[in-house]
C-alpha cells in the first residue's frame, strides 16, 4: 500500500494497509479530504476510482471519482536520440499527422499544445518542428508528439 496520511489536529489517524482509522468523541465533527495520486498497478488506467468512508458503528459512505486521460498523463523526460529511437522502432502503432496553421513559431505551437492541459514534456523545439513526450502513469504506454509549422 502507498497510503500516506497527513492530519492537522487530533485525533491522529492510524494507517493499516489501505485504511486510515481515527475516532471522534460523541457529537464530534471532522472534515475529511483526500488527495489521490494516480498510478496504475496493473498497467491500465481506470475511468473511475471508488472509495468508502465508514462511520458511526458501521455506516458507510461510498463514493467514486471520474477520471480521464488528462488525470493519468505524466511528462516523460527523453533526450532527442531516445525520442527518435522510440519514434522509429515500429512500436508506435498510431501515428497521426495534423498540419498546424496560424503559429509564428514552433515554441508557440508547443506552448499551445501544453496549455490544453496535457502533461507533456518538451523534448526539443527547432525552427519548424518540435517534439513532446508523455506516459500514462503506471503503464508502459509512451505518447510522442511531433509538431510542425509552415
Amino acid at each position: 500500500s502507498d497510503l500516506r496520511v497527513a492530519s492537522a489536529g487530533k485525533p491522529k489517524p492510524v494507517v493499516q494497509g489501505n485504511t486510515a482509522r481515527f475516532s471522534l468523541p460523541a457529537n464530534g465533527k471532522c472534515t475529511l479530504m483526500a488527495q489521490v495520486t494516480l498510478a496504475s498497478p496493473n498497467g491500465m488506467f481506470a475511468s473511475e476510482l471508488a472509495g468508502t468512508a465508514q462511520y458511526g458503528g458501521g455506516k458507510r459512505l461510498d463514493f467514486s471519482v471520474q477520471t480521464d486521460l488528462h488525470d493519468w498523463l505524466r511528462p516523460l523526460p527523453l533526450s532527442v536520440p531516445e525520442f527518435g529511437g522510440k519514434w522509429t522502432n515500429g512500436a508506435m502503432r498510431d501515428k497521426k499527422l495534423t498540419v498546424a496553421a496560424g503559429f509564428s513559431s514552433t515554441q508557440q505551437l508547443l506552448d499551445k499544445i501544453v496549455s490544453g492541459g496535457l502533461a507533456l514534456q518538451q523534448v526539443q523545439a527547432r525552427a519548424s518542428e518540435g517534439i513532446l513526450s508523455a506516459t500514462i502513469a503506471g503503464t508502459p504506454v509512451v505518447i510522442l508528439v511531433h509538431g510542425k509549422i509552415g
